[in-house]
Parts: C-alpha cells; structure tokens; sequence
C-alpha cells in the first residue's frame, strides 16, 4: 500500500525537483540581503530610464564593482533588463518576467503539495492562515 503511494507521488517529486532546479538563479538572486536591498531602492526610483549601476552603487553604499556584479546576478536570474543609450546603460525590472513566472509556479505547486500531503500537514497550514 505505501509503495502505491510512493509511485503516485513520483510525477510530482520530478516535477517539483524540475521546478526548484529551474528556480535556482532566481532564488539564489533572491536569498541575498543586498541584492534585496538593491530591487527595494530600484522598486522606489522614480527613474523612467531604470539606473545605472553608479546610482545603484550609491544607493546601496557599495563599490560600483560590487555593484555591477550584484546588478548581473539579478539579470543573469531574468530579474533585470537592460536598456543602453549612447554610452549609457541603465537597469530596471524586467516587464516580462519569465523568471517570475517560473517562480510562482514553483509557489503554487509548493502550496498544492502541502495542502494534498496525507499527514495532517494541511491542517497545520489551514491553522496559520486563520
């Protein structure tokens, strides 16, 4: 009988290892402190243009090197897109996120495996949402 349920949970353990792996550069972008201090003071720019990674070294008390390698990390992860002017370049959020995308998509089944997990882990949720 448990073997029975192993098997019906294999489809969604490949499914969710696919997910998380598709996920990494979007999570690893997210689980650092400076780069989410960085998106928070781009999220409240006023900037039309997006910023360049001199006023993201400024806002973020970092080297511009450091700032750049940051800034090309949340890229690199689809957080980010670039826009050049001239000699230019400026960052912004990305309007089409397919990383974002992807991500809720791994929320969302996340949230589907615990609420149909046959321990008692349901209620739990259920219990902290209230």
């Amino acid at each position: 009988m448990a073997e029975a349920s192993h098997e019906k949970k294999k489809p969604e353990c490949l499914q969710l290892a696919r997910l998380l792996k598709n996920n990494t550069p979007i999570l690893q972008a997210l689980g650092d402190e400076t780069r989410q201090h960085i998106m928070v003071q781009m999220i409240l720019s006023t900037s039309e243009h997006g910023q360049r990674v001199s006023e993201i070294a400024e806002i973020a008390s970092l080297s511009r090197a450091a700032a750049s390698r940051h800034v090309q990390i949340l890229k690199n992860a689809g957080l980010l897109d670039v826009q050049k002017e001239g000699t230019r370049t400026y960052y912004r959020f990305s309007k089409d996120s397919k990383a974002l995308e992807e991500l809720m998509q791994l929320l969302s089944f996340s949230l589907h495996l615990l609420e149909t997990m046959p321990d008692g882990c349901n209620e739990n949720l259920k219990e902290n949402e209230a």
